[in-house]
């Protein structure tokens, strides 16, 4: 008697085979389909930059300061981002973190695919000599005196033993190493300075040759601290100018930390920063020009974490008194958010012992006026 196939059960799916039939989908199978559909939407997935409920807890003398409460970011690649906020809103934590300076207390954080918190010791001085570039709001912290603009351009480049980022090229001999240092600091606007040591550079210039000197390597990540911090408003819009350039011409993704919202305004996109979490975005749909001028239209979003969580201005919940709660409707193409009933404090504490509330009290005409009438009615005879 010849053995018949053995039928899968009812309800269990098949796929295609080598030899055009069916087979039965294995288990293996399942866990590879979920891990793949896990992957494809994972937060942050197609993003340069993914920061997932990311917190930094300072401690110190028995006291601790959360520098970030559960900040979400995302940043694409190419994009040049400017980061606003207050002194101690968490903007300078969370780009130290992202350069590899410090880890997180909890939370994920992600660059070109590297995991940061992950990252030991060796891995994190390879992750910061090559995947990203950092830019000191003091000049003098960005080169070295005694070398050259040009010198200090090729500095990182001998360091790393010149390879850059995945598929920009073998290690640069020393020529090729002089010689992209040359094309930087032309593209920047300050090739004729390349022979001069930074004492004799004024502010602008130290810090477009520091632009340079982020740049060597290729990397695929600029990280900003208040560039233009130190400089005068149209030095400082030359210096933005030449960060908008390397961002357009080189491709290379700038996240640029900032109070000046002059150089705000020169971006597509600000992401503000209170209380650790990001709490605002403006969009412009305009690009800037070339000259520093502003970048036209711009709309301003109140973001939303991933807990759904939302920040409201405090130009909106001020004049309209919110403090504690509000009340949402859901209306057919946005939500209605007022200002909540706010409640007395005599409407919150409890009724006295021995006394009735509700209907039966409001019915039985205060209790005491009740008990008076009760004992005249005793008192007269029949």
């Amino acid at each position: 008697m010849t053995p018949q196939p053995r039928q899968p059960r009812p309800g269990t799916p098949a796929s295609a085979s080598a030899d055009g039939g069916e087979r039965t989908t294995t288990l293996g199978d399942l866990e590879r389909r979920a891990t793949a559909g896990r992957q494809e939407h994972a937060y942050g997935a197609d993003a340069l930059i993914a920061c997932d409920r990311l917190v930094r807890i300072f401690s110190g003398d028995g006291v601790e300061v959360q520098a970030l409460q559960g900040l979400d970011l995302l940043v694409h690649k190419g994009e040049l981002t400017a980061l606003v906020g207050a002194s101690g809103s968490g903007k300078s934590t969370l780009l130290n973190i992202l350069a590899g300076l410090d880890t997180p207390s909890a939370g994920s954080a992600s660059v070109a695919g590297h995991d940061l918190p992950a990252m030991d010791a060796r891995t994190r001085l390879h992750y910061r000599r090559k995947v990203v570039g950092f830019i000191w709001q003091r000049t003098a912290r960005n080169l070295l005196p005694y070398l050259t603009a040009a010198q200090n351009v090729a500095l990182p480049m001998t360091l790393s033993a010149g390879g850059g980022r995945p598929g920009a090229g073998g290690p640069r001999r020393g020529r090729a190493r002089a010689g992209r240092a040359l094309e930087l600091l032309d593209l920047l606007g300050v090739a004729d300075h390349a022979g001069q040591r930074p004492a004799q550079l004024s502010g602008g210039q130290q810090q477009r040759v520091a632009i340079a000197v982020a740049l060597a390597n290729d990397p695929s990540v600029v990280l900003a601290d208040e560039p233009t911090g130190e400089l005068d408003t149209a030095t400082a819009t030359e210096v933005f100018a030449a960060l908008r350039r390397a961002n357009s011409e080189l491709g290379t993704t700038i996240l640029v930390v900032t109070h000046d919202s002059a150089v705000s305004a020169q971006v597509n996109r600000t992401v503000s920063i209170r209380d650790g979490r990001t709490s605002t975005e403006t969009l412009r749909t305009v690009a800037p020009g070339e000259e520093g001028g502003a970048a036209g239209a711009g709309r301003e979003y109140t973001t939303i974490d991933r807990s759904g969580r939302l920040q409201l201005p405090p130009e909106f919940t001020t004049p309209l008194a919110i403090r504690d709660r509000v009340l949402l409707e859901l209306r057919p193409d946005h939500i209605q958010v007022r200002p909540g009933e706010r409640t007395r404090p005599e409407e919150t504490q409890a009724p006295a012992a021995g006394t009735e509330s509700g209907a039966g009290a409001e019915g039985g005409g205060g209790g005491a006026g009740g008990k008076d009438t009760a004992d005249r009615q005793e008192e007269e005879p029949g």
